[in-house]
């Protein structure tokens, strides 16, 4: 599994901020409670101000993971926080629908009290999108971010295979020569995302 392919799909589905150059820290790969999965460190930055001022700018330090599946998604489904998605310039209220690279993905009405003003989803496949997340799902999406002390989490169920970005900092500098702290917390981190994994795949399987 191609890390790399992670990234590129976090920017063609607007998971990542903007950015002028990006650098990636460690990279960890390799197979856990059945799923592949690659994850590695992104750090994006941007620069802003002229002349003297310019300066680069932090937008996103966080990780990027992939996980896959044996079993591929009927659709593409994209999961980001309330308002990522914009009509004019942030005015107006959210899309009714996006586009990425000539995929088009419609806003879904989940009609549960648990997304508003929380998350948005916009999927190709409307159906399989309101089984896989389920308010169970968004509670893990939830507890997650508190876990990494992260903001921002998105997901894309894609192909065989679920993105996330955490813009959660640093995760995995233990500062130590040892670096059996830093393997702990990418188990850590792997073990909760395939739990993610395992009931977003069990959630899309009632979907048909």
């Amino acid at each position: 599994m191609d890390g790399s392919s992670g990234f590129d799909l976090a920017k063609r589905f607007d998971m990542l901020p903007g950015y002028d150059r990006a650098s990636f820290e460690d990279s960890w790969s390799g197979n856990y409670s059945g799923h592949a999965f690659t994850l590695h460190e992104a750090h994006l930055e941007e620069q802003r101000g002229s002349g003297k001022n310019k300066r680069w700018v932090t937008v996103f330090q966080g990780s990027i993971i992939r996980i896959g599946f044996a079993r591929k998604f009927y659709g593409t489904t994209l999961v980001s926080r309330a308002g990522t998605h914009r009509k004019m310039l942030g005015f107006g209220g959210r899309k009714d629908h996006v586009s990425f690279d000539g995929t088009r993905l419609d806003l879904v009405d989940m009609v549960h009290p648990d997304f508003e003003g929380t998350f948005d989803v916009y999927s190709t496949d409307q159906v399989e999108a309101r089984y896989i997340v389920h308010p169970l799902y968004i509670e893990h999406l939830i507890a997650i971010e508190k876990i990494f002390s992260g903001e921002d989490i998105c997901s894309l169920f894609h192909g065989g295979e679920l993105v996330i970005t955490l813009n959660c900092g640093n995760m995995f500098e233990s500062g130590s020569i040892d670096a059996s702290d830093d393997h702990r917390k990418v188990a850590l981190t792997i073990d909760q995302f395939a739990r993610l994994a395992d009931l977003a795949q069990s959630l899309q399987q009632q979907a048909r």
